[in-house]
């Protein structure tokens, strides 16, 4: 048995706004698709979360 555990994933720090938005989308269901509001909440909260707000 290998160290990883299912319930515990690696934690993927996104670099960028967009690669939350590409984390986010490739955790869903092949048929969901995000829409632009819910790609620009993603954004904004990375946005938050690095205090890149000037």
């Amino acid at each position: 048995m290998g160290m990883s555990d299912d319930k515990n994933p690696p934690v993927r720090i996104p670099e960028t706004a967009d690669d939350a938005v590409a984390m986010v989308e490739e955790d869903m269901d092949e048929d969901e698709e995000l829409d632009e509001k819910k790609r620009n909440l993603i954004r904004a909260q990375k946005e938050l979360i690095d205090g890149d707000s000037e």
